[in-house]
């Protein structure tokens, strides 16, 4: 992977897909994947673990540049090891991770150390302007 420091603006290149675990309810993790395609065919993603019930955004993986081969046989599969992912409405995705987010940081926990790094960094290459209270990621 990339490191997050390294991202580029990429805010103009198309929505890919959003795809989300079908038990998210019921299991209270959701494991969201939101990807952008780049002109070159190339594929920017990130995938967020969050954890409904308690520590809100646990995990985060991004990377900006990756084949779209190795996206859908290797990191798709990875992200959703135990089933077939469903298509999410890039809002939903939003919703959850900051409601995630909020009702963890309500417990007294924060999210992953790197998703503050991440949330800048999306602002800034996927959203322009955009509060950081804005998933970038699904902003068009």
């Amino acid at each position: 992977m990339n490191s997050l420091a390294k991202f580029t603006d990429i805010r103009h290149y198309p929505l890919h897909e959003c795809l989300i675990n079908p038990d998210w309810r019921e299991m209270g993790h959701a494991r969201v994947l939101v990807s952008r395609k780049k002109p070159n065919g190339r594929i920017a993603f990130g995938m967020f673990l969050v954890d409904l019930y308690c520590l809100g955004a646990k995990e985060l993986m991004a990377d900006e540049n990756t084949t779209k081969s190795k996206y859908e046989n290797f990191m798709k599969p990875m992200m959703y090891f135990d089933g077939t992912p469903v298509p999410c409405d890039p809002h939903l995705g939003h919703t959850i991770i900051y409601g995630g987010i909020r009702y963890a940081r309500s417990l007294g926990f924060e999210p992953h150390e790197d998703f503050e790094e991440a949330s800048r960094l999306k602002a800034r290459y996927l959203g322009g302007t955009i509060p950081i209270k804005v998933w970038a990621f699904l902003t068009a």
